[in-house]
């Protein structure tokens, strides 16, 4: 069994407790994999999570570090899982969709994307479409989410996980 720790839409300038604490003590304090699908907006978050097995893209509010180090879309395979990763773009109504269309490869197991700060844990035919949510609170944001996605016995399951106010 792996569990991998995704996030998305850390909106974070410089690293803070929150966030290590996430790693130190919070539910990622096991894990060693993550996927973040992008709106890092530092490349100091980028920095942070190279010191695990990380995957991650870009995102629209990024700056000009984090677009150069990663690509808008990537498919990664993790214990023979097919996992598509990329951000997400326009409104928030039916981004799943329209993410799951991006890929043009029904093959995927699952496909991690962002954006709308709104958890999403669901499948389209056999494609697990997961949206961690956004770590930190916004108006757009229903609460502080990240995710863990599961691998065990050839099958993936995903869990949208809430976090206390900072």
């Amino acid at each position: 069994m792996r569990i991998i720790g995704v996030l998305s839409d850390t909106h974070m300038i410089k690293i803070d407790e929150a966030f290590i604490d996430l790693f130190s003590h919070g539910p990622f304090k096991e894990l060693e994999t993550f996927i973040h699908a992008g709106d890092f907006t530092s490349v100091k978050v980028v920095e942070y999570l190279e010191r695990f097995v990380f995957y991650g893209v870009q995102g629209n509010m990024d700056d000009f570090f984090v677009k150069k180090r990663l690509p808008e879309k990537r498919v990664v395979t993790i214990d023979g899982m097919n996992i598509g990763i990329t951000h997400g773009w326009g409104a928030p109504f039916d981004l799943a969709r329209r993410v799951y269309e991006y890929f043009e490869n029904p093959a995927l197991d699952c496909i991690v994307f962002g954006h709308s700060h709104k958890p999403t844990n669901h499948r389209i035919g056999k494609t697990l479409m997961f949206n961690p949510g956004s770590f930190k609170h916004s108006l757009i944001s229903p609460a502080r989410t990240v995710g863990t996605l599961r691998i065990e016995n050839g099958r993936m399951t995903g869990e949208i996980l809430k976090l206390r106010a900072p």
